[in-house]
């Protein structure tokens, strides 16, 4: 026959609860150093890695690598190009400008990186 001392059971449980108390601490820890990536201070720094938004226009090549715009049209052409084709009586303008413009433009070939000077990849 054996002779449990119950003083060991007792240090056993201490010792059992312990840990567990330990753990839960460390959970703890672990998820409030979670938490901290919803902090509004995140939602700005997230603002700067966020994809630019930029004007985009009908029919005017853009430059990814530059970030410029790429064209060889005048301002006066552009506004010709842009222009609404009604007067203000709702009458429609014949414009027959806008057809050679877009003809011109429609058959020009863009090379990016040669007119904006980028380094060939």
């Amino acid at each position: 026959m054996v002779v449990v001392d119950h003083r060991c059971l007792d240090g056993a449980a201490d010792q059992r609860e312990g840990l567990r108390s330990k753990y839960l601490k460390l959970k703890r820890e672990q998820r409030t150093k979670l938490s901290r990536s919803e902090l509004a201070a995140n939602d700005v720094l997230r603002g700067y890695h966020a994809t630019r938004r930029s004007l985009l226009l009908r029919r005017v090549p853009i430059s990814r690598r530059c970030d410029a715009f790429v064209t060889n049209f005048t301002a006066a052409e552009f506004r010709a190009l842009y222009r609404n084709e009604y007067n203000f009586s709702g009458i429609a303008l014949e414009r027959p400008e806008k057809k050679e413009l877009m003809a011109c433009l429609n058959s020009v070939h863009f090379d990016f990186h040669q007119l904006c000077h980028c380094p060939n990849f």
